[in-house]
């Protein structure tokens, strides 16, 4: 049955049947064309065909054709139309065109039927390929010009353009070559079994090399019948595609996403060559394709695709070009590159002032022409239009040729050093030598030993004027030569040694360019063996004058104590430099110089503290003799350091060991594992594998062995007994390698999940490449396969990890929900914390929305366990939250996120409250003490906003958040305080400040005085602002209601007005009185000052001078001192003496002042005599004092356990017999001697009643007693003994007719005695009744922990 479809063939020849000529349908269509088109609502295009168009040739689209009248002649002679009888259509054969990925145009041609080709031939000429060609390579599986324009429906394998036979019918079809089609199918069967379960009509048309297959039926069927005609008929096929290196970036994508969507489209396997050092856009990779003929074709076009939008601009890079022409090739300042770069050309040339690799090349012969070669590492980069890129490098590629003709060369030689100071930074640019005269210079490396050097490179013609210009500008400078070693010839290493080491340590800390840049001079020391040298160049004399003084300043600076040389192995180098060379700077001020070559000794110099100084000087003084001797004792410890490290590894040898160099990568990796597991000190053995070391932390030079090792060699350096223990291992590891060998061709395939193969991959192929290394297999997945090759028991072990891995993401479990963003901050935590933790907590991974999450939620961002990247955050919703992981640990998760959600629901009422900024500092009281008690007393969470957050009419909103109730507590208590606040007002009033102490008073008395005398409260003198000390400003600030404000300032204003008209009288008040005007904390002066309006100004404690200052009214002052004179007049006084020994027992530890004070209004003082020190310890009947426990039990013991407490454990008590007027006749001056006591009273009665309670006391306090010193394990016990209003302590005084004394609960700490002072058995009796009390309140056994 012929199909009703026309589809136009190689050059534009009729498709006929194999076994026929054009079919009637076809030629019927042909005759329609010139007919009038009445089109119908199936010959619309798809919106969707439009919007997504199948891909298109990688080939530019031809021009569209003219528009030709509706009504065309019919043209009776086209053999389109009317086909003569014959076989079929005459093809002509397909030529294989190499792929080209420029922007090319295209000449106008007759339509191709495939991609503008026939059969892979273009009949429109195009513009000539750039010098550079990418090859060909023939094409496969060609398919139908289905390909060619948009078509209304898209097919995975090709959907070319189609008629409708009827509603509902579609025809559609693909091609393949022959040698493409599987020879194991009957494709009979197949068709016809195809068509009987589909309901479609399968073709099968034939033609030289080619054959088609054309489906017609429903569209959705036909769909599935080309699927299954296309996995069943094509062959496997591996192919490659030759592609720009450029390129490979594009076709792999972000991740590697692109070529793994070009595989799911495709169904066809890629592979991509790994990038290699020097790769530009002119080198061409082949990707390799593994598929069946169909989807390797796929594969392709897409590939070619990409290829085509990104190939338009290339990279290239001229290595062949000889560094000694970059100059010529740029010209001076660049200038030449303009000739050879265009609008989308940039060229870059390197600079090449200094040679690295290689020195220019030398001539014999004025007439030998210089081999000129280029240098590795050194080339031009064109980068830009492909086309104009190639024609750049052409005309440089000309350039050069033209150079390699005409250069010469020629050597000059100046001091060594010397050219560096002739030319570049420090002397003339190379560029203005290039444009004066014609020639190039080149210097001697900067590392070299040859530094006399100069290559001069110019035209034969203009070399001359080179040399001369060289000569003259050499000539210019001056130098002069300084001998080192002079300056310290008894120096015990030798004068030279020391003055290679101290060269070795200038240069490392680069202090000689400091004396460079200071005299504008350059410095070259030798760097050959025998007496050290430094070259001093400059062109003034005077500034060399100053480098030679600043160098001999350094020099004598150094002397040998100054720098000590040490002898170590290189093997320890690296180790000294990482663990001591940073704590002996800080600790030792000593700096460690490592050599950079293979000798063996270092140099430590003592630089003192200045040394951690980032802008450190060179010291330019000789040290004294002092320093010298803390220079030799720092050094000393330091080079002990050093020995304590190598003592016990002093033994470093060698070892060779031979391994195959194909194990050395494997060999490297296995002690790379073993070294690093070790211990952080330890010393790791180095490795050299065929001349590259490796091993541990180390990186110091391996001394040269005393034999070259082979390739197949590995060189151990390190302790003796590390180095035989690794060669054992490594001669093992080397074995079992060599075993495994044989067993390389082991294989095994398994199913894995496809859906998890990216999981396998992991990002760029990081979990497998570490599978790979880690179990010594080759790992291939290929679609729901994974084959793995290597020895059997490494095989089965990677499969056994493969397989539990992909029953792990089987398990795991993807579950989104839902939360509202506002929410999202509060559920990652400060930090991300609340996230990690259920992260960690149940090994699963959350997501949040970027869009939305705070910086905390990147913090919480993961990746998987197996090495994936979180992707899909574009398609996640601004609410959603998702969770991964193992299906039990992501429901938990969800669980108590949905709880979380549910709290921040229940407490994220939110409410605001405007407020007018002044009254914010209010609100917030002292420290933001009031607003913190606000939050705790409503329970609701308050922002309050920062200095910034303020709009144009001065008020700012607080943010009340947390449950409905409690936001609306607060906001009321808020709104009620800023309604007291809104009649607030803020004035000031200047006032000078040397009426400030007055007005402020003792302790801010006067200004509080003043507010309360306003009407105001003590909390209000806070709203009275003096400025600060260091502020100009002499405005005083009152805030508070209008009244309030007004009454204050007029009461500061009356205050100044009359303390500017004050006087200032003083009146004798004896020291001994002083004490009583003041009173206790100043109240006695405080009470005059405000009762008479004055200022009291009484001289400090140890100034002799008896006359007080007062200051006020006329008036004030003159009641002032009559009340004063009065105060001094009326008071009787009476002096006692007291023996120092009972002077605290009487006083009671200030209780019997006090009672005086009190009850008698009679105060004490010494006549300004220091009181003697309170014992703190016991004292023995000798008078010495001595330790309680020490002499009778050790300290209370605090313990849990019932069973340790006794009496004798839970406390210490100690009796002492003291006899005090005994003890001061001991000789102890100290003791022996009186204090003066004395007392003033208001009358001769009170001092008299005073007097004797005082002689009583002596009376008792002179008597033989007994102390006793009662120490408890708890201090808190205290309170039990002195009971509610002291009534313990009290009944425990009557009953024993003992003084009892507890010590301040925090100020003894646990260690100061109670002491009880009577008759023996009423300190007794007193310790009884104490333990009692303790033993009652609960506290017996000490403080329970």
């Amino acid at each position: 049955m012929a199909t009703d479809t026309f589809n136009t063939r190689a050059n534009g020849e009729a498709s006929t049947s194999q076994n026929g000529p054009l079919n009637a349908s076809e030629l019927f269509q042909k005759h329609e064309e010139a007919q009038p088109h009445n089109p119908t609502v199936e010959d619309i295009i798809d919106e969707e065909d439009i919007a997504h168009p199948p891909p298109s040739s990688l080939e530019p689209p031809e021009p569209a054709q003219p528009q030709t009248s509706k009504t065309s002649k019919l043209d009776t002679q086209s053999e389109e139309a009317f086909p003569s009888l014959g076989a079929g259509p005459k093809s002509k054969a397909p030529v294989n065109a190499a792929p080209s990925w420029g922007v090319r145009k295209t000449a106008p041609g007759p339509k191709s039927a495939v991609n503008g080709k026939a059969n892979g031939t273009s009949k429109a000429p195009a513009v000539a390929s750039p010098p550079s060609s990418y090859g060909s390579n023939p094409a496969i599986g060609n398919l139908t010009p289905a390909f060619a324009a948009p078509a209304p429906q898209q097919s995975h394998y090709g959907s070319g353009p189609f008629t409708m036979s009827m509603p509902g019918k579609t025809t559609r079809e693909f091609q393949l070559r022959v040698e493409h089609m599987s020879k194991d199918k009957a494709l009979a069967p197949l068709i016809h079994d195809i068509n009987r379960k589909l309901k479609v009509k399968i073709n099968r048309l034939e033609g030289p090399g080619i054959v088609t297959f054309q489906a017609t039926g429903a569209p959705q069927a036909v769909e599935q019948a080309l699927q299954q005609i296309a996995a069943q008929a094509s062959a496997k096929v591996t192919d490659k595609i030759p592609i720009p290196a450029a390129a490979r970036r594009h076709v792999i994508g972000a991740g590697g996403g692109t070529v793994k969507a070009i595989m799911a489209k495709s169904g066809a396997r890629i592979q991509l060559p790994r990038a290699v050092e020097d790769e530009d856009d002119s080198t061409i990779v082949d990707v390799q394709l593994e598929g069946n003929g169909h989807s390797v074709e796929v594969a392709r076009r897409e590939i070619e695709q990409i290829v085509a939008e990104h190939a338009a601009k290339v990279n290239l890079q001229m290595r062949e070009v000889p560094p000694e022409f970059f100059p010529f090739i740029a010209g001076p300042k660049n200038r030449n590159l303009d000739r050879f770069s265009g609008q989308n050309v940039n060229i870059h040339v390197p600079q090449y002032h200094n040679w690295t690799h290689r020195a220019p090349p030398t001539v014999s012969d004025p007439s030998e022409r210089p081999d000129f070669v280029p240098h590795p590492g050194q080339s031009i980069q064109i980068s830009g239009e492909r086309l104009a890129a190639y024609q750049a490098k052409a005309q440089i590629e000309r350039e050069m040729e033209r150079l390699r003709d005409e250069l010469a060369v020629h050597q000059e030689y100046f001091a060594p050093g010397k050219p560096q100071f002739v030319f570049g930074d420090r002397g003339m640019s190379l560029h203005d030598f290039l444009e004066e005269t014609g020639c190039a210079v080149v210097l001697p490396a900067a590392n070299s030993k040859d530094s006399e050097t100069v290559t001069i490179i110019g035209p034969p013609d203009q070399l001359q004027l080179g040399i001369d210009k060289a000569i003259n500008l050499a000539a210019e400078v001056q130098s002069e030569n300084l001998s080192l070693g002079r300056y310290h010839a008894s120096a015990p290493q030798g004068a030279d040694a020391h003055a290679r080491n101290l060269t070795r340590y200038l240069q490392k800390r680069e202090l000689i360019r400091e004396i460079e840049k200071a005299s504008n001079s350059h410095i070259v020391p030798s760097n050959v063996d025998g007496p050290v040298i430094w070259n001093i160049f400059s062109r003034d004399g005077r500034n060399m004058h100053q480098a030679r003084g600043d160098i001999i300043k350094i020099v004598e600076a150094h002397p040998p104590s100054r720098i000590s040389q040490v002898n170590v192995d290189p093997f320890f180098h690296p180790h000294i430099q990482e663990q001591f060379s940073r704590p002996m700077q800080e600790e030792l001020h000593v700096h460690v110089v490592l050599p950079e070559d293979d000798v063996e000794h270092l140099v430590l110099v003592y630089e003192g503290p200045a040394g951690l100084d980032e802008r450190f000087q060179a010291p330019r003084q000789r040290p004294s003799a002092q320093e010298l001797a803390l220079f030799q004792e720092k050094l000393e410890q330091a080079q002990n350091r050093i020995f304590d490290l190598i003592r016990d590894h002093d033994r470093i040898i060698s070892s060779t060991v031979p391994a195959p160099r194909k194990y050395h990568e494997k060999l490297r990796r296995y002690v790379d594992r073993r070294q690093q597991s070790g211990p952080p000190q330890a010393f790791p053995v180095q490795l050299q594998l065929g001349g590259a070391k490796t091993g541990g932390r180390s990186v110091a030079q391996m001394p040269k062995p005393a034999t070259t090792p082979s390739e197949n060699d590995v060189v151990l350096r390190g302790p003796n007994q590390h180095v035989e223990e690794l060669r054992s291992l490594i001669l093992a590891f080397i074995e079992q390698q060599e075993k495994e060998e044989i067993e390389r061709g082991y294989t095994i395939s398994f199913p894995f999940p496809q859906k998890f193969v990216s999981q396998l991959v992991g990002r760029e192929g990081s979990n497998i490449n570490k599978m790979r290394e880690d179990f010594d297999v080759e790992i291939t997945p290929n679609n729901d396969q994974v084959t793995i090759k290597g020895p059997q028991a490494k095989a089965e072990r990677c499969k056994a990890h493969i397989v539990s891995l992909g029953k792990k993401l089987e398990d795991e479990e993807s579950l989104v929900i839902k939360v509202p963003a506002r929410f999202h901050a509060d559920m990652i935590g400060p930090g991300g914390r609340t996230v990690r933790r259920l992260e960690e907590k149940y090994v699963v991974r959350v997501q949040f929305p970027r869009n939305t999450a705070s910086d905390a939620a990147s913090m919480a961002d993961g990746v998987s366990e197996v090495g994936g990247r979180r992707n899909g955050r574009s398609l996640q919703g601004a609410d959603e939250i998702t969770i991964r992981g193992p299906r039990k640990g992501a429901q938990e998760v969800r669980s108590e996120l949905l709880d979380l959600k549910q709290y921040l629901e229940d407490h994220s009422y939110i409410e605001t409250v405007s407020v007018a900024r002044p009254q914010v500092r209010l609100l917030m009281g002292k420290g933001g003490r009031d607003m913190e008690l606000l939050r705790q007393e409503t329970g609701a969470k308050i922002d309050v906003p920062n200095g910034q957050s303020k709009d144009d009419s001065g008020r700012v909103d607080f943010k009340l958040s947390g449950t409905k109730a409690d936001v609306l507590k607060a906001k009321k208590i808020l709104q009620e305080k800023t309604k007291s606040f809104d009649d607030i007002v803020t004035r000031s009033v200047e006032v000078d400040r040397k009426y400030y102490k007055d007005l402020i008073g003792v302790r801010g008395a006067n200004i509080q005085r003043i507010v309360i005398a306003a009407g105001g409260t003590e909390k209000d003198a806070h709203a009275v602002k003096f400025p600060d000390q260091k502020e100009e400003s002499t405005s005083i600030k009152v805030s508070g209601p209008d009244d309030l404000v007004t009454k204050i300032i007029d009461s500061i204003k009356s205050f100044v007005n009359a303390r500017a008209n004050q006087i200032a009288d003083s009146i004798e008040v004896p020291v001994a009185k002083r004490g009583q005007l003041i009173g206790r904390e100043g109240r006695i002066r405080q009470g005059i000052e405000n009762d008479f309006n004055v200022s009291v100004n009484i001289p400090k404690a140890g100034n002799q001078t008896s006359a007080v200052e007062i200051s006020g009214s006329a008036e004030n002052v003159a009641k002032a001192k009559e009340y004063i004179a009065t105060l001094i007049k009326d008071q009787a006084g009476e002096t006692i003496t007291i023996p120092r020994s009972i002077h605290h027992t009487i006083s009671d530890r200030g209780a019997l002042f006090r009672r005086l004070r009190n009850d008698h209004q009679v105060t004490v003082d010494h006549s300004g005599q220091k009181p003697p020190p309170r014992p703190s310890t016991p004292l023995t009947n000798s008078g010495r004092p001595t330790n309680p426990p020490a002499s009778s039990a050790t300290l209370p013991l605090i313990t849990d356990d019932p069973s340790t407490t006794s009496t004798s454990e839970t406390y210490s008590w100690d009796l002492v017999s003291t006899d005090p007027l005994t003890n001061a006749a001991d000789g102890n001056e100290a003791s022996s001697s009186a204090i003066p006591w004395v007392l003033s009273g208001p009358s001769p009665e009170a001092i008299a009643t005073a007097k004797s309670l005082i002689e009583k006391a002596v009376e008792r306090a002179s008597k033989p007693s007994t102390t006793g010193y009662l120490i408890l394990p708890d201090t808190s016990a205290y309170g039990a003994i002195i009971g509610p209003g002291g009534r313990k302590i009290n009944e425990i005084r009557r009953e024993t007719g003992c003084e009892v004394q507890v010590p301040n609960a925090r100020g003894g700490g646990g260690k100061e005695a109670i002491e009880v002072r009577g008759t023996e058995e009423g300190c007794e009796r007193a310790r009884e009744m104490i333990l009692e009390a303790v033993k009652n309140g609960g506290n017996t056994g000490g403080r329970r922990r």
